[in-house]
């Protein structure tokens, strides 16, 4: 374990506990609702009263909203500091002293092993948010579902209340599944991402389909399914080897 290290993820907090438990001694950690609800001088306040305390530092944004956080205010509070960058977007630009990991969700797997085990189903009802986090996700799931398109149907039940969610997933035809993207955010700005994708499989009338490891065995009839630690190795791996004096922009971007 090394120390000098400052996260900013964009929600997950079993991504918190990996990178600090088991790679980095005292990281100062700031996650997703911070970085959209906190005010900036106030977060900003805290980050400049804590970085001094680490003899050497990097700055690692995992996913977009700290990513871009850590765009727009790279010159106040981390000027010169090496970022190391976890992203799911497969067009993302490489920013100037960083490396990191360039990780895109496939979406079409889960499809091509939900056609076959279900051949009578010709809609699918994709679940996503209001966040931009979650239109990012829906953005990307849509471009690689389009090749589907001339054999299925597919109804993007976006950003709606969960009271809304609710009816429109427990009346659902007896030809279609349910595909959850993810829901970090309702349209009412109702922030209980954990509650609301947790209830899915239990509230549709239809199998529910997943593609993250955390849909195994809570309720998914299956999926092809994301595992977050081989990521997060590599992230670590980049961010130890810049705080061991490695340039960022000399490391590979995975």
């Amino acid at each position: 374990r090394v120390e000098g290290s400052c996260f900013l993820t964009a929600v997950y907090e079993n991504w918190r506990w990996w990178l600090c438990e088991s790679h980095f001694q005292e990281p100062i950690v700031v996650s997703g609702p911070f970085l959209s609800g906190l005010p900036l001088s106030d977060l900003s306040g805290s980050l400049r009263r804590r970085i001094p305390e680490l003899r050497r530092h990097v700055v690692s944004g995992v996913e977009d909203a700290a990513i871009g956080f850590v765009t727009r205010n790279r010159e106040s509070l981390f000027a010169g500091t090496p970022i190391v960058f976890f992203t799911r977007d497969a067009a993302a630009a490489r920013l100037p002293n960083s490396t990191g990991v360039i990780e895109p969700i496939n979406f079409a797997r889960t499809i091509d092993l939900a056609i076959p085990l279900q051949p009578e189903v010709t809609e699918i009802d994709v679940v996503s948010g209001a966040s931009a986090r979650d239109r990012a996700y829906e953005s990307a799931a849509r471009a690689q579902l389009q090749p589907f398109a001339s054999r299925l149907t597919f109804k993007y039940l976006s950003g709606l209340p969960l009271p809304e969610l609710e009816g429109r997933l427990g009346s659902l035809p007896p030809t279609s599944v349910v595909f959850p993207l993810l829901v970090a955010q309702s349209v009412d700005g109702n922030f209980r991402p954990r509650e609301i994708n947790s209830r899915i499989p239990e509230i549709a009338n239809r199998p529910v389909y997943g593609w993250h490891e955390d849909h195994l065995g809570d309720g998914f009839v299956g999926g092809s399914l994301l595992q977050l630690t081989p990521g997060l190795t590599l992230l670590a791996e980049r961010a130890v080897r810049v705080l061991g004096g490695e340039a960022a922009d000399s490391i590979d971007v995975a």
